[in-house]
């Protein structure tokens, strides 16, 4: 991330969330949520209640690398801390004392003092790297066969019964008009690359954005793929543009001619469908959004740009995936 604003856009999406477990958890306490920050530089905990500013400090690690299961929990041990010190005078005991576990148990959760990262696919992202890595080269053949390969590893994965660790974060910036392109990205991530995607409305700074849900070996993926594509689009049609052209028209067909290589894959086709059912996902996605609709919009598109597009995107290919960094810490 570049700077300041790229990692507010990153949070936005958590901080909604984790204020809502807060106001459910501290409502029966009578308590006021506390000011909530994410650091990327807290390394030695997972998180920690500072009594003296009234916040509670979360690693961002977790929310890259963990399950959003563990988020909370991780969270609500922060809580615990607060709600023990507040409401329990628990300032004089030890830091897991009485007061705390006695909070613990009120709140159903462990009052354990570390969580181990569930990263158990690295092997599975190691081939699936290679196979990437693969799609790019000169050879046409060559490169097909191996970004084929790939996308045949993650279908292979996701449609084997496993135990489900769902997650969510926010992806790309905010948008106080969202472009029809942008959506076409979030579609081909969430159709192909086994996730859900909601658009959301921050009331606060009056921006659109997105957000992903999926295992977090499935959010790593698609996050990756949303850069690329969001990027090679930017870079492509800079070097195509032409006075008087208007964008959105060749980026419709840019990201159209990417997405056929996986409509004209049965197989692709055929999973994609059966990612769009999966009940433990859409479980978790309404648990956390249970007020949702569908919208749909139309665009004319300027025929001869889109089809411009739509030739070169029908050659873009999938970049090397994204290395995962392995977290394990403890809670304060």
């Amino acid at each position: 991330m570049s700077n300041i604003h790229d990692k507010q856009d990153s949070y936005r999406a958590w901080y909604l969330r984790l204020r809502q477990c807060a106001s459910q958890t501290l409502q029966v306490y009578t308590l006021e949520c506390p000011t909530i920050s994410i650091s990327p530089d807290l390394s030695k905990t997972l998180g920690k209640w500072i009594h003296s500013k009234n916040e509670i400090c979360l690693a961002e690690d977790i929310f890259i690398h963990f399950p959003w299961s563990q988020v909370i929990l991780i969270f609500k041990h922060e809580l615990a801390h607060m709600i023990a010190d507040l409401v329990y005078d628990g300032q004089n005991e030890s830091a897991h004392g009485e007061s705390f576990q006695r909070v613990c148990t009120e709140l159903n959760i462990s009052a354990e003092a570390s969580m181990r990262s569930p990263q158990k696919q690295s092997s599975l992202n190691d081939k699936i790297n290679k196979l990437l890595a693969l799609s790019k080269s000169s050879n046409s053949h060559e490169a097909q066969t191996a970004a084929s390969k790939a996308q045949e590893l993650t279908d292979k994965y996701n449609l084997t019964p496993h135990k489900h660790e769902f997650s969510f974060r926010s992806i790309g910036s905010g948008f106080k008009r969202c472009p029809l392109w942008h959506s076409q990205i979030i579609n081909i991530c969430s159709r192909y690359f086994y996730v859900k995607a909601l658009k959301n409305y921050s009331s606060l700074e009056k921006l659109y954005f997105f957000e992903i849900y999926g295992e977090v070996q499935n959010l790593d993926t698609a996050e990756y793929i949303y850069n690329f594509l969001y990027h090679q689009g930017q870079e492509l049609w800079f070097q195509n543009k032409q006075a008087g052209q208007r964008r959105e028209s060749f980026l419709l067909g840019l990201y159209e001619g990417f997405q056929e290589r996986f409509k004209a894959n049965k197989n692709a086709s055929e999973n994609s469908l059966i990612h769009l059912r999966n009940p433990a996902l859409q479980s978790f996605f309404d648990k956390l959004n249970p007020r949702t609709r569908p919208v749909s919009y139309r665009y004319k598109a300027d025929q001869s740009l889109y089809q411009k597009g739509k030739l070169i995107g029908q050659q873009l290919n999938a970049p090397k995936a994204l290395k995962i960094k392995k977290a394990q810490k403890r809670l304060n």
